[in-house]
């Protein structure tokens, strides 16, 4: 943990030498481990990439943190005031910058910053690297923070696993319905009138012995 008195503040937002994460609207519904990210202050103000040559300050793009991960200020040469300095200079160099989704983004930002202060002095952070260690170290605000992230994710993975289920019951279903062949389905007509033919051949032939016996007489 930071080696500072000052600690984490929810309520106003302050989350001091954190990096903090907050869902992206869809995408992180669907890929969970990406969202948007920031950087803070010693102070816990927090710095983010927010769009096209803006970078936000005590403002977070995207609505309040719902994940941080608090790092420890006395593993940078400098301690404090190089976490400050790091943190300043790449947010007015990202004042600069393109905003991209895919190569120059919110997670570059806090790359730099990472890279100019040499945490954990190393200066190789990137794109991959945060988002992996935040995924893997970062912490919830809250339980209300927690379903935020991961909940519509889960939601969204479990419609698409009853869909698929479904979609294969209906592929393995008989295709006769009530398991009776049509071709083999007894016929109710014909058998009434094989029923009626042989009643006529009967009736018919009482009548000839009838005949023959009163001729006899």
């Amino acid at each position: 943990m930071a080696s500072t008195t000052e600690g984490i503040d929810v309520q106003r937002n302050r989350y001091p030498f954190c990096i903090v994460w907050t869902p992206l609207p869809m995408i992180t519904w669907i890929l969970p481990f990406i969202g948007h990210m920031g950087i803070c202050t010693s102070s816990g103000v927090i710095r983010d990439f927010a769009g096209s040559y803006f970078v936000s300050e005590d403002n977070m793009a995207f609505g309040v943190p719902t994940r941080y991960l608090q790092l420890d200020v006395t593993k940078i040469p400098g301690g404090v005031s190089a976490w400050d300095r790091a943190v300043h200079e790449a947010s007015e160099e990202y004042k600069g910058h393109v905003h991209n989704l895919f190569c120059d983004n919110c997670h570059s930002h806090v790359a730099m910053a990472m890279n100019n202060m040499t945490y954990p002095g190393k200066h190789t952070w990137g794109m991959v690297s945060l988002c992996w260690f935040m995924l893997v170290k970062g912490k919830s605000v809250s339980l209300g923070a927690f379903c935020k992230t991961w909940l519509p994710a889960l939601i969204f993975y479990s419609l698409v696993a009853l869909i698929v289920c479904m979609t294969a019951l209906q592929e393995v279903r008989p295709s006769g319905g009530d398991g009776v062949s049509r071709g083999t389905q007894p016929d109710a007509t014909a058998g009434v009138s094989v029923s009626a033919t042989s009643e006529k051949h009967y009736d018919a032939s009482l009548f000839l012995i009838g005949t023959q016996h009163l001729g006899n007489s």
